[in-house]
């Protein structure tokens, strides 16, 4: 159908028009995809009806690659367990230096707190950003 159809726009030059080379176009590639499938469909069935089998050749790779994401996935695992370990230390940086604050705070519910209380909370928040 693709075949005949395509005919007709080559020899017809009322069919020479934008709108149909695009649809020829998409008729040539169908008929391009047919020709290769069967090509693909006809080889497989040369082999198999000769028994010839192909070393696979990617093999070694297959294997390195193996190799490789391993080494790839226990390098991943150092850098985040680095990673968390930083931020870890960061938290723990934020909370001590945070406690100052949360002192003058509470100390502020009970007792009277001492002259400039809110300046020296300050510092400790300051210095931990």
């Amino acid at each position: 159908m693709s075949l005949v159809f395509l005919f007709i726009v080559l020899t017809d030059k009322t069919c020479h028009t934008v709108p149909m080379i695009l649809v020829t176009n998409s008729c040539f590639v169908g008929i391009s995809f047919t020709f290769i499938l069967f090509w693909m469909i006809m080889f497989t069935l040369y082999n198999d009806l000769q028994q010839i089998y192909y070393q696979d050749l990617f093999c070694n790779f297959r294997e390195m690659n193996k190799h490789v994401t391993l080494v790839n996935r226990l390098l991943r695992a150092k850098k985040e367990l680095k990673m968390v370990f930083r931020i870890v230390i960061l938290i723990s940086i934020c909370l001590i230096l945070g406690i100052p604050y949360t002192i003058f705070v509470l100390m502020r519910f009970f007792t009277l707190p001492p002259e400039y209380h809110f300046r020296i909370a300050v510092t400790f928040i300051e210095m931990r950003v």
